[in-house]
């Protein structure tokens, strides 16, 4: 990434790894709660798999906006928005007093998409020969976030309770968006900066013409916006991008189907709290070696 030589690049590409961190982190510390904090609530199996669903579907719809919002605003927005969306949902999740509540509090999941924000970034950032090790890094930091959420999240609710694993996902997610929102910089601005003083040494000639090419790609990128989701959809008629998704898809059908089984297997035979979190650790661990 160019952030090793541009200190601008560095402080932002850590302060997304981070969000990463904190992303999954929340995440998983509260998912393992879900199953019993439902049963609390009177859900029987079917209304918890259901409520896992509507997470699926919120993310689903919210994807396709998430990226149309941070193609005009940017993937700074779209990491605040995220984190701050978390924070809402980890929030109601916490103050939940009945089914239709924690059914409402994941809503606000449809604009959770930190993942992807930090990619968009990463992308931004970095360049063509060190995109795809700087994208896979990402994975490496949200393994960090997993890996550490339903272990705290078990000693937390042993000893605390429902309430304030949500609590503590909602206060760090919300600490995350607030820290983003005043240090991070937008990291297209970034890019042209860096763009512009690279090219700055060639003259007035040279900068005349950078301020025609970034007036072309600005008119390139508008139009790009302006075509939306029909873009989107064209990729689907590309027969390798169709295989990759439905793959894609399927995998993760596959492991919702595993993550949401096993959570009820476990609190079907009397798992301690402990013990519920370590299996979640376990699976986890699993499916990132896999």
């Amino acid at each position: 990434m160019d952030a090793s030589s541009n200190p601008a690049f560095r402080w932002t590409s850590y302060l997304v790894r981070a969000n990463i961190v904190v992303y999954a982190f929340c995440y998983w510390l509260t998912q393992p709660i879900l199953p019993y904090l439902s049963a609390e609530l009177g859900a029987d199996d079917v209304t918890y798999g259901y409520l896992q669903t509507t997470f699926a579907f919120f993310q689903f719809i919210g994807g396709p906006l998430m990226g149309s919002v941070m193609d005009r605003l940017g993937a700074r927005f779209g990491l605040i928005l995220s984190q701050g969306a978390g924070s809402v949902s980890y929030l109601m999740l916490s103050a939940a007093s009945s089914l239709p509540l924690l059914f409402l509090s994941r809503f606000p999941q449809l604009f959770m998409h930190c993942m992807h924000s930090a990619q968009t970034a990463v992308t931004h950032m970095s360049s063509t020969e060190s995109r795809s090790a700087d994208l896979g890094r990402l994975s490496l930091f949200y393994g960090i976030g997993f890996l550490a959420g339903p272990t705290l999240g078990g000693y937390l609710s042993d000893t605390l309770g429902y309430t304030a694993v949500g609590i503590l996902a909602s206060g760090l997610s919300l600490l995350a968006a607030v820290a983003t929102f005043i240090v991070m910089k937008d990291t297209r601005e970034l890019v042209a900066v860096s763009e512009k003083q690279k090219k700055g040494k060639k003259g007035k000639k040279g900068k005349k013409g950078q301020n025609g090419l970034a007036k072309a790609e600005n008119g390139k990128v508008g139009e790009k916006n302006e075509e939306g989701m029909m873009a989107l959809l064209s990729l689907l008629t590309i027969p390798a991008v169709s295989q990759v998704l439905f793959v894609k898809f399927v995998v993760g059908v596959a492991i919702s189907m595993m993550h949401t089984s096993l959570m009820l297997f476990v609190k079907a035979i009397g798992w301690e709290q402990q013990q519920r979190y370590l299996s979640s650790m376990h699976i986890l661990v699993t499916i990132s070696i896999l």
